[in-house]
């Protein structure tokens, strides 16, 4: 719940990612929702969207989640070795040994990174990819064999797009926005 709290805050601050995120929600519900009327709750549309959808159609939510984890949980990785002995870096790590990775090494490090501390989703994009410019670049996911295509799915979807419903003026506890639609779809 911290990365989708992260995220709404960044989107506060940054009305192009929030457009581009609710312009890809719009559109992916009016591509799998059958309803003309508009009387079906945004709930329940939301849940007849398929999974297939949810994780093909949102590119820019993709982007927006993967640089708040970046930003906001660059803690420390900690992992036990299960399998055998292997030396690392000329370090001999035992079978049972535990490792610490502090992720903010780098998350924030400038020779990756352009301006690190700022929220910049567009650094993931195909043109740009700062991520990619060394090997493990970002570890927000850490790094290795990591979770299922569900639960990442299922990790993007606590992202919900409710939240972003309404007029861009629209605030928290206004009663005046419809709980009928997102963003005047």
């Amino acid at each position: 719940m911290t990365t989708a709290c992260w995220a709404l805050l960044y989107l506060g601050n940054h009305d192009d990612w929030r457009q581009r995120a609710v312009s890809e929600i719009q559109s992916m519900i009016s591509a799998h929702s059958d309803d003309t009327l508009g009387t079906e709750l945004l709930h329940n549309r939301l849940a007849s969207i398929p999974l297939s959808a949810w994780e093909d159609e949102l590119p820019a939510l993709d982007l927006i989640i993967r640089e708040t984890i970046r930003l906001s949980s660059s803690n420390t990785l900690l992992r036990r070795n299960l399998r055998s002995e292997v030396d690392a870096d000329g370090m001999r790590i035992a079978k049972g040994d535990f490792m610490a990775y502090l992720a903010a090494d780098v998350h924030m490090d400038e020779d990756i990174y352009t301006n690190p501390g700022t929220f910049d989703p567009g650094r993931y994009e195909a043109d740009r990819n700062e991520d990619k410019s060394v090997y493990c670049g970002y570890v927000g996911w850490g790094a290795g064999q990591f979770f299922s295509p569900e639960f990442l799915a299922y990790l993007i979807q606590t992202i919900r797009p409710t939240p972003m419903r309404g007029d861009a003026n629209s605030k928290v506890g206004d009663e005046t926005r419809s709980r009928h639609v997102v963003g005047g779809v």
